[in-house]
């Protein structure tokens, strides 16, 4: 009955690819057939958790950040030569977090995804792109111990705007201390969104503070936000929190700008 129902259901009310806007054939069993030949790791989970909202081209337009990277910043290096590196950057210069990892490359399929979830409001996004997250952090962070995961936060003008925190939402099914109080926005900002790297870091500059420091004294921190672009959001909230007490700050986002 539950296969006669799901024919039926496509026949009559088939979904829309909320990447192109497309509409699309889902199979019956829910599962995308091109899964089964994408390369093992995070792009045959991406096309599996997202097999109900993508169509079939779309979900082959999504880059997994694997190796190359940096090892470091997550940085993807443009040549697919090479094991993982150090960065041009991360050499010159010290980061305020231990490392930062990333699910994709922030193009295409992701980042139509993400616009999606993120400022249409397509909260159905949520928990697939969850459990792409959570995949992501139980294979990087095995051996590094986690105290706490703290979204990024939204200032409160904004939250009442778009009506939820999208780094909040990706975090609360993990079953791991998640604690999306104890760093706030204190300043409102103006959007990150095309801004150069110069103005992106006065903007955000002195704009977080931590509420609580007794919660995130001597812990180790798990910073997660939707999208590292210039890493001006996440390095201004990582030193926020070392100043207030962390012993050590990583960085998880679904997406990396390259």
């Amino acid at each position: 009955m539950l296969r006669i129902y799901n024919i039926l259901k496509n026949a009559l009310f088939p979904p829309v690819c909320k990447a192109c806007g497309r509409f699309f054939h889902v199979a019956i069993d829910g599962r995308d057939p091109a899964a089964a030949k994408a390369p093992a790791g995070l792009e045959a989970l991406f096309r599996r958790l997202m097999a109900e909202h993508l169509c079939h081209g779309c979900l082959k337009r999504f880059e997994a950040a694997e190796s190359p990277i940096c090892v470091r910043c997550g940085l993807i290096f443009k040549s697919r030569q090479g094991g993982d590196h150090l960065c041009g950057e991360c050499l010159g210069g010290e980061k305020p977090f231990g490392i930062a990892r990333a699910a994709g490359v922030y193009d295409q399929a992701l980042m139509a995804v993400i616009h999606a979830f993120k400022y249409k409001g397509r909260i159905q996004l949520g928990p697939p792109l969850a459990d792409l997250l959570a995949a992501l952090y139980k294979r990087h962070w095995r051996e590094r111990t986690i105290d706490l995961v703290i979204p990024v936060p939204l200032h409160p003008s904004r939250y009442r705007a778009r009506g939820f925190n999208q780094a909040y939402l990706l975090t609360r099914s993990w079953g791991d201390p998640v604690d999306q109080g104890v760093l706030v926005r204190r300043r409102k900002t103006a959007s990150q969104t095309g801004l150069g790297r110069r103005k992106r870091l006065t903007n955000i500059r002195g704009a977080f503070s931590v509420k609580s420091p007794a919660k995130v004294k001597n812990r180790r921190i798990l910073l997660v936000d939707d999208v590292y672009t210039t890493g001006s959001t996440v390095n201004e909230c990582a030193r926020t929190l070392l100043k207030g007490g962390a012993r050590e700050v990583d960085i998880l986002t679904l997406a990396r700008a390259v």
